[in-house]
C-alpha cells in the first residue's frame, strides 16, 4: 500500500436503509408516559452505494 500515491485511492461503502424507521424507546419525564407512534405502513427499503477519493464523491447510486 506504500507504493500507490493517497491521490489515486477510492473508497467505496454501501448502506441500507428503511423510509419507515422509528425509534424503539423513548424517554419520559417522572409520573408520565411517553407517547408514540408506530407507522402503518412498513415502507420501502433503500440501498445507497457512494464512491468517494480524497478531493470529491466519484459516484452515488440509490438502488
Amino acid at each position: 500500500m506504500r507504493e500507490i500515491e493517497a491521490s489515486k485511492l477510492i473508497f467505496i461503502d454501501e448502506l441500507g436503509l428503511n423510509l419507515a424507521l422509528l425509534r424503539l424507546y423513548a424517554r419520559a419525564l417522572i409520573a408520565q408516559r411517553d407517547r408514540g407512534r408506530k407507522p402503518q405502513k412498513r415502507g420501502r427499503n433503500i440501498s445507497i452505494i457512494g464512491a468517494i477519493s480524497l478531493e470529491k464523491v466519484v459516484a452515488l447510486v440509490n438502488i
